[in-house]
């Protein structure tokens, strides 16, 4: 069918962490999530994800070494796929595939450890330092500062009913305060930088907002359009 062409990302993330359906269950409604539905505990587990990643026919491989602002996980702690063990060994078995790895993350010690174990990219990003951006250009990470995530849904209403009020709003808030100055301070210090939204907690259909996010960010609005249509040949 006609439409835009779609990277499918298997989703990786530890038990407990950022994106593991069953965060927030009473025990008796949980089951068991494990490898096949990416939730892994340990190096093991995390192959064997990677690979029903191949498996099933996924373009490329997303984790999480953090939690998230719209969820139960907090944002700043490294989770337990942010280890040094899991996110290698789920780097190195991607690239047996030949996978990309890009890598939801908003505190600074799960950043780090997923740049250094080699991911593709990092995602949001939102407590950022001076030397995770170090270690970014050491290691020719990508960042995707998703501006429109925190922005859209601090001025179009927090969370959605997603979360309690109280903690959508808190974590948003945060994290549209600091989209802006991190994206600036980046590209100031050449760290190499993708488009992306983080659709769907922005609302679909405003993804071109980014551009103009970007460029109030302190990129030239030449350089949005590369970072949207040029760097994914690089990956």
């Amino acid at each position: 069918m006609k439409g835009p062409r779609v990277q499918a990302a298997r989703f990786i993330t530890s038990t407990g962490g950022h994106g593991d359906p069953t965060n927030g269950l009473r025990r008796e409604l949980m089951g068991m999530p494990g490898p096949a539905d990416g939730i892994v505990s340990g190096p093991d587990e995390a192959r064997r994800a990677v690979r029903m990643g191949y498996k099933e026919g996924y373009d490329l491989i997303k984790i999480a070494t953090t939690g998230g602002v719209l969820s139960l996980a907090e944002e700043r702690r490294c989770a337990a796929a942010g280890r040094p063990g899991s996110s290698a060994a789920i780097v190195a078995t991607a690239r047996d595939y030949g996978f990309a790895v890009a890598c939801h993350a908003h505190g600074v010690e799960g950043m780090k450890r997923a740049i250094r174990a080699g991911v593709t990219s990092i995602e949001h990003g939102t407590y950022m330092d001076d030397e995770a951006m170090t270690l970014m250009k050491q290691h020719g990470t990508w960042y995707v500062p998703t501006i429109s995530a925190g922005t859209l849904r601090r001025r179009e209403g927090a969370g959605a009913g997603l979360l309690s009020r109280y903690r959508a709003a808190q974590g948003v808030r945060r994290s549209a305060r600091r989209s802006w100055a991190r994206s600036r301070r980046a590209y100031r210090a050449g760290v190499k930088i993708a488009f992306g939204t983080d659709q769907g907690v922005a609302p679909h259909g405003d993804n071109a907002k980014e551009f103009q996010y970007m460029v109030e960010g302190g990129m030239p609005p030449l350089e949005t359009i590369r970072a949207a249509t040029l760097v994914r040949r690089h990956w």
